[in-house]
């Protein structure tokens, strides 16, 4: 799969594999990562939880992440910062 010339940045091409970030990305769109650990508030990420990817939006403060949803059916996953069953894969670029 080829990326698009104007988009800078790509690690890995996945597809989005559920609508929980609907309306602004729908089940099956491609999906452009950008491997890094550094990511900032409100970023969308792809992440491992539990064995899985998600693709969320990130928020953080002392001791979580939040990871939200942009379909609301959607509930919010709150994850310790030391928690062995998540991890960053990078940013989506949009």
């Amino acid at each position: 799969m080829d990326c698009p010339e104007n988009i800078d940045g790509v690690s890995l091409i996945t597809k989005m594999k559920d609508d929980s970030m609907a309306p602004d990305i729908k089940k099956g769109a491609l999906l452009y990562v950008h491997y890094t650990s550094v990511i900032n508030p409100g970023d969308v990420c792809l992440v491992m939880y539990n064995g899985d990817t998600v693709v969320r939006k990130i928020n953080m403060n002392d001791d979580k992440f939040t990871l939200s949803a942009t379909n609301k059916e959607f509930e919010d996953i709150v994850i310790g910062k030391d928690s062995p069953d998540f991890s960053i894969v990078g940013t989506i670029i949009l």
